[in-house]
This record gives C-alpha cells, sequence and structure tokens, in this order.
C-alpha cells in the first residue's frame, strides 16, 4: 500500500518546514537585559579643529549599525547659523561678545531642547519588548551633543540639564597638542565649510586660527576636578587615551572604537596578486 502522507505542522523560524527540516527550531521569547542606563548622552569637549564632529557622526554611525540601537548627533553648530544668519567670523567667538554669546547660548539651549525631546521619545528596551519590536542587538539609544563644551561650569550645567532623562552622560574630548593635525583638520575640513563659504581660503585659516586663539582664553580641560563624571579623552587623534568612570556594555564599546578610529588621513594599499 502506498505510504500514508505525513502533514507538517510550520512553526516561526527562520526557514521554513520542509521535508529536510519538519521540525525547525523556533525562537523563544524576546528577553532583554537594558537598563535605564542604556539610553546614553555623548558630550563632546574640545577646541576646534579637534575632529569633535567627525568622532560624532563616525560613532553614531558605529552604534546604529553594529548595535542595531538609534543614534543621532546634534549639532550646535548648526543651531547657531540658523541663528545668526550670517557668516560667524572669529569676533563672533570673543567671549566678550555680549551679543554673539547670547546667540551662542541660544543656540545651544535649542540643541539641548531638541535632544531632550528626541531621546525622551526614543522607546526604552522595555516599551519595545512591550510592543514586540524587540531587535538583536537592541540596546538603547545614543544622542551625541556635538559643540566645543570647553568649561567646566558649561559642562556642569549639561549634565543638571540631563537629569530628568535618566540618560547615562559621557563625556569625550579631543585634545591635540600636535599642531600638524590641526593645521590638517583646519585644511581639509574648515576652508570652504558653511561658515567660511566664498571666502579666500588664505583668509578663513587665518580667521579660524583666530577663532582657536578665542576659545583658548576660557577652555578647561577634562580632569582631577571632574573627577565624578565619565568621560573619555583622545590625544592626538588616538595616540593616547584615558578613561574615568567608564562601566557597561556599551560604554566600553564606545571607548574600545575610539581606541581604533583615527582622525587623520591615511593611505590604503591594495594589493591584487596570486602565483
Amino acid at each position: 500500500p502506498p505510504p500514508t502522507p505525513v502533514a507538517f505542522v510550520r512553526s516561526p523560524s527562520l526557514a521554513p518546514a520542509s521535508h529536510d527540516n519538519p521540525t525547525p527550531q523556533s525562537w523563544g521569547p524576546p528577553t532583554s537585559y537594558a537598563t535605564k542606563s542604556d539610553k546614553i548622552v555623548c558630550i563632546m569637549v574640545g577646541l576646534p579643529a579637534r575632529g569633535k564632529s567627525y568622532i560624532s557622526r563616525r560613532l553614531a554611525h558605529y552604534v546604529s549599525f553594529f548595535y542595531g540601537a538609534p543614534a543621532k548627533v546634534f549639532n550646535v553648530g548648526d543651531y547657531r547659523r540658523k541663528i545668526a544668519r550670517t557668516t560667524s567670523m572669529a569676533d563672533f567667538f570673543d567671549s566678550s561678545n555680549q551679543a554673539a554669546m547670547k546667540a551662542r547660548a541660544q543656540a545651544c539651549e535649542e540643541a539641548l531642547t531638541d535632544l531632550k525631546r528626541w531621546i525622551g521619545e526614543t522607546p526604552s528596551q522595555q516599551q519595545r519588548l512591550d510592543q514586540k519590536l524587540h531587535q538583536s542587538g537592541d540596546f538603547g539609544s545614543l544622542a551625541i551633543f556635538d559643540a566645543t563644551n570647553s568649561t567646566q561650569s558649561r559642562r556642569a550645567w549639561l549634565v543638571e540639564q540631563l537629569k530628568d532623562t535618566g540618560a547615562k552622560v559621557i563625556f569625550i574630548e579631543s585634545v591635540c597638542r600636535d599642531e600638524r593635525l590641526v593645521q590638517q583638520t583646519i585644511l581639509h575640513a574648515k576652508v570652504g565649510n558653511h561658515d567660511y563659504e566664498g571666502v579666500d581660503p588664505a583668509v578663513a585659516i587665518a580667521d579660524f586660527e583666530a577663532r582657536i586663539r578665542h576659545y583658548e582664553q576660557v577652555y578647561q580641560e577634562l580632569g582631577p576636578p571632574e573627577k565624578h563624571l565619565a568621560w573619555i579623552q583622545i590625544v592626538d587623534g588616538g595616540r593616547q587615551l584615558s578613561m574615568n568612570n567608564i562601566r557597561g556594555f556599551l560604554p566600553s564599546r564606545i571607548s574600545q572604537f575610539l581606541v581604533n578610529l583615527h582622525v587623520d588621513c591615511r593611505s590604503f594599499y591594495l594589493s591584487r596578486h596570486g602565483q
């Protein structure tokens, strides 16, 4: 007699049921080891032309691509340009220029307000589980506040403003003592950018160097006075790196990424070889 046909019941899995795989393994219910600190705000610190915006973009892409976490950069310079509506030359960054200081403070506050709104609207890990939005590699969210944040008082104010978000705050400072790297960054990233559109390169370079000098008058590096904060300090584009109060899975992955990140131009050589 002919064999009795066997009915296979398809169960949820990556591969459909078949004669070769009649009972494929099913996924278990989604689980999470997330904590409230999975929402992270990285605050950039450093003088102009230290690669802060480059680091911000690369870090956001890394976290989003490899860990499936929402990541967004909030660049205060973009807000400043919208408020000023004109090209901001060096005297705009003079701390004695009260009108400019007011506009810069407004740009900072608007950027921070948008950051807090975004990270508040980004669903938490538990909300994603409840809404069945769980994804493999789901580790919360990352917001990056890209600005100089050059004084201890400004950084203390940012920490205070972010308390109600429940996010963990990590400062990332880029320090550059190699003048060659600074000049290289100015030539490649600053000449012809939004602040110097249509400006002669020589004039743009001189003006940007004057801008840096204005910031140097008030700049305070991260150090022992702020040992209660979590921070990562990068020196000369990765020549040296130090960390303080960095704990947790995603913060450790961020520090590992920064160790291997280069802010200067490098050559790649491709070799096609065979017998």
